[in-house]
């Protein structure tokens, strides 16, 4: 795992300088060993976590031996040994042990159609002498980030993390209108967009080839909705089997590595799961697992993750400050762009921790939107019953919502009632996106918003994607295309990063997405029982409380800090001139009002705005 940077310049020689004030941003990212080097209309910079053939020849930038090529990757590639035989067998010669230079003679054999040959997280960026072209590439499900943005003479700048690209002095700093609603909304910027003006994500699954001719169109290699429409054609039973099969071999090769391995922990599903898989394919006692602890009551799943850890006898270390408040400020930052989800924090403090162990943490993220996890998922299922009743009365039901009490604790009942009432008028696509909302897209609070601006779209699925599709899979479809690339994998991305700790997602291996995807919508949600299949597949390897349990998610007592030792702060930097420039400052004053009186809940709504501020007080000093 590591940061990479560079830069092309169509009509003169690429600035090695900038590309050193990009690095400088990125040493969280690859605390090992950096390189930098200059090959004409191009430089590329690189910060290593040395994981695989930690030994100097893998250090990057790294050349092609007949000098034609040069590539900075940022990622790993769980199947490079298989690659390397078949490269072998075709005349490929091989310098070092890792998997860099694999992506190298792929990209020899196959040229920019390497990457459907890789299983793995990553972002590269590959310079071709010969073609005169610079390949930028991203892993099929977004775990790897690139940031790219034109420059003003022509050609790019790109980096792993936004405020290390907006280091570079080519780099326009304008926030954007688009990337801020689509933020206020969902908590996150979707697809392509961020919060600065002409700054790009590379979307997950795609490449996009740079030249003296210009910037080109990304090109998505990866189809996930084929696999939605290709449905699996055996019987229950084969699937239950071919899933464990696919859960076993995607731990097995991510346990490859010269340094530490161990696992994130908690008391559900997803992450026994990987636990399980991982005793059985290492043996119990081989991989230290780490669980966070809250101190706040109804939050913590340190008793439930020591149960799972007691049934399949492997060794837990379980992180339980006696306050996490003190590390929000911390956690935000290290984000280097907004990310309103309160379980960064948690996570970061959780890397933190297991850093100190090991180098390396499976995580068992990708469950609940592969298998239909979500309460969100059922309430698709009871919105579409209500749907036949008329719009007058849904309309009345989603009144009654503002009704329902507000209470300072884990999302509970009342509050998925609420929102699950306020969408009741809406179509269920719009209805699904809506029920994760952070701020109504109607009531921002902004004192200009974009006109004709309406951040639901950009969560909403093509209808040239989703044609056809089951309304589950709609929704599953939306989901990982969404808030899985855009909020989880960032949050986990940024937060380990942030502690030079480089997580691995089996469940997130591309097979056993698309295995996922080809099953039948009730195999997955029987009647309004989400994972069904995961768990009957699961069922002999997993501990009863597991089974029987429902999920409680990983959010932070965010409220409680916001009433507490984080208020102070909290007011400060939201009630910044920065952000009263944006927002009607009575607005923001009486949501701190209403949450310190206890009369609502607040608490993601500030929490939003307290990274939105701090991202602001960064940008402005650029």
């Amino acid at each position: 795992m590591c940061g990479i940077a560079g830069e092309f310049r169509p009509s003169r020689s690429a600035d090695t300088g900038a590309v050193r004030a990009m690095m400088d941003l990125l040493g969280h990212r690859g605390p090992d060993a950096e390189g930098l080097v200059g090959l004409g209309p191009v430089a590329l910079g690189h910060r290593r976590l040395a994981v695989i053939d930690t030994s100097v020849a893998s250090n990057q930038p790294m050349l092609h031996r007949d000098g034609r090529c040069a590539i900075v990757f940022n990622g790993e590639i769980y199947n490079y040994r298989d690659l390397r035989r078949d490269l072998e067998a075709l005349g490929a010669r091989f310098r070092t042990e890792g998997d860099t230079e694999v992506i190298l003679e792929a990209y020899r054999q196959h040229g920019p159609a390497c990457v459907s040959h890789l299983n793995g997280m990553f972002a590269f960026a590959l310079w071709d002498a010969g073609r005169g072209e610079l390949l930028l590439a991203r892993d099929r499900l977004g775990k790897k980030p690139l940031f790219y943005a034109p420059l003003a003479e022509g050609g790019l700048a790109f980096a792993s993390e936004l405020p290390a690209l907006l280091a570079h002095p080519g780099v326009r700093t304008g926030l954007s209108g688009a990337g801020l609603m689509q933020f206020l909304c969902f908590g996150y910027t979707v697809g392509e967009d961020t919060l600065v003006e002409g700054v790009r994500k590379l979307a997950a699954g795609h490449t996009l080839v740079v030249s003296r001719n210009g910037i080109g169109t990304p090109r998505r290699y990866w189809h996930l909705a084929d696999a939605f429409r290709n449905k699996f054609r055996g019987g229950f039973e084969d699937a239950k089997a071919a899933l464990n099969a696919l859960i076993d071999d995607a731990v097995r090769i991510r346990l490859t590595a010269d340094v530490g391995v161990g696992i994130f922990l908690s008391g559900g599903m997803d992450s026994a799961v990987v636990a399980a898989a991982t005793a059985r394919v290492a043996g119990a006692q081989a991989h230290q697992a780490f669980c966070m602890g809250f101190p706040e009551p109804g939050f913590s799943e340190a008793q439930e993750a020591r149960a799972s850890a007691s049934f399949l006898d492997i060794p837990l270390q379980i992180e339980q400050p006696e306050r996490l408040d003190d590390l929000v400020i911390a956690a935000l930052e290290g984000c280097g762009e907004p990310l309103a989800d309160t379980s960064v924090v948690p996570t970061w403090a959780l890397s933190r921790a297991a850093r100190r162990s090991v180098t390396v943490a499976l995580s068992g993220d990708g469950g609940d939107e592969l298998f239909a996890g979500y309460d969100t998922y059922r309430a698709g299922r009871l919105h579409a019953a209500l749907a036949r009743f008329p719009v007058p009365l849904r309309r009345a039901l989603a009144g009654f919502g503002g009704l329902l009490p507000h209470r300072m604790e884990k999302v509970g009942w009342d509050e998925k009632l609420r929102r699950f009432l306020a969408q009741l008028p809406e179509r269920p696509e719009r209805a699904h996106a809506l029920w994760r909302v952070v701020f109504d897209p109607r009531r921002m609070f902004l004192r200009a918003p974009p006109a004709d601006c309406d951040p639901v779209l950009a969560a909403l699925p093509t209808a040239e994607d989703t044609h056809g599709l089951d309304p589950l899979d709609r929704a599953l479809f939306a989901d990982i295309n969404t808030w899985l690339v855009d909020d989880i994998l960032v949050k986990v991305d940024r937060a380990s990063m942030a502690n030079s700790l480089e997580v691995r997602s089996p469940l997130l291996d591309h097979r056993v997405v698309e295995f996922a995807a080809s099953l039948p919508p009730e195999w997955k949600l029987r009647g309004f029982t989400g994972k069904h299949i995961l768990r009957q597949a699961q069922k002999p390897f997993l501990p009863p409380h597991v089974l029987a349990g429902r999920k409680k998610g990983f959010n932070a007592p965010a409220s409680h800090w916001l009433r507490g030792p984080l208020a102070a702060a909290g007011r400060d930097i939201t009630l910044s001139k920065a952000m009263t420039d944006l927002f009607h400052h009575d607005r923001i004053e009486l949501m701190w009002h209403e949450h310190l009186a206890g009369s609502r809940d607040n608490g993601y709504m500030l929490f939003a705005l307290l990274g939105l501020g701090l991202f602001l007080q960064k940008l402005h000093t650029r």
